[in-house]
């Protein structure tokens, strides 16, 4: 007896978004944004880069953090 295979198709997004530097609720509401306008054209799986909710700067890995502070904190 021969399997059956069924094919199931997802569409799916990646989201290429900014993140609001300023606001991590902004960063939120741009996350649902996007997920809604995704939705509305018919996407049923979005991704988003990782740690994108938190944000995490980049420039927090650059050097360690005893060094960043003061340059940090003139970024925020």
């Amino acid at each position: 007896m021969a399997a059956t295979t069924t094919r199931t198709r997802v569409r799916a997004a990646a989201a290429q978004i900014a993140p609001d530097l300023e606001s991590a609720t902004g960063t939120l509401a741009r996350v649902l944004e996007t997920i809604r306008d995704a939705a509305r054209q018919g996407v049923e799986l979005i991704v988003f880069p990782e740690t994108f909710l938190p944000y995490y700067p980049y420039f927090s890995f650059v050097q360690p953090p005893v060094q960043q502070g003061p340059a940090h904190l003139q970024l925020m």
